[in-house]
């Protein structure tokens, strides 16, 4: 994809391996009370934040790799928002043996990760998580969207969204493109957007995730 540029100078482009530790301190810190990651995860220190956060290095990491888009939002060259998102037949994606030279050496990051789960929470979020099964297929999904706290509320994550939607809608295979959140804010934002709720299910107590997807067929209407 191109660069798309706003008014405000907010360039959004696809992200190179050298942005993609910038990239995860956005989300890291846009994500930490969001309501997969505050349930799933024990992020009471900064120490335990940190070793979250060096893990989803590695797993964007791995994910750019394996050929999903990964998406950077710029403003003065700091990098102030991230898209990731991933097609049903991705391109261009490593090996195998590329993968694991990447992850083996950083494996003690992920099992760090692992000290932080709260595995009965983490069983039930992911079943929660599953995509339902009357989506229209093949679509995109948009894996994770976040913008820097200091910057929201500036057109950031409008445009990561506008950027991940030509993705989908030039590819002449998808159908559109679905996501999910466990945030009540966050669902009335993307229903602005075009995107609809498809299913809603309860991952526990205090966890509600919603399915949504954005038909690319209603979008052109």
């Amino acid at each position: 994809m191109s660069e798309n540029r706003s008014a405000q100078n907010i360039v959004v482009r696809p992200g190179s391996t050298r942005e993609v530790r910038a990239a995860t301190r956005v989300f890291a810190d846009a994500f930490r009370s969001e309501g997969f990651t505050s349930w799933m995860f024990d992020l009471s220190s900064p120490q335990k934040q940190a070793r979250l956060a060096r893990a989803n290095d590695l797993l964007l990491t791995l994910r750019r790799e394996k050929g999903q888009e990964f998406l950077v939002a710029v403003v003065e060259e700091e990098i102030v928002g991230m898209a990731l998102v991933s097609a049903p037949n991705p391109e261009n994606a490593a090996s195998l043996w590329r993968l694991a030279s990447i992850a083996l050496p950083r494996l003690p990051d992920l099992i760090a990760m692992l000290g932080l789960i709260r595995w009965r929470r983490a069983w039930l979020a992911k079943k929660a998580a599953q995509p339902p099964k009357t989506l229209p297929e093949p679509y995109h999904t948009l894996e994770a969207l976040a913008v820097a706290p200091a910057r929201q509320g500036q057109g950031i994550g409008r445009l990561l969204l506008e950027a991940t939607h030509a993705i989908s809608d030039e590819d002449p295979q998808s159908a559109g493109t679905y996501l999910y959140t466990a945030d009540e804010r966050n669902r009335a934002i993307y229903e602005r957007f075009g995107y609809e709720l498809v299913e809603q299910k309860v991952g526990g107590e205090a966890l509600t995730v919603y399915h949504m997807f954005r038909s690319k067929r209603a979008a052109s209407t």
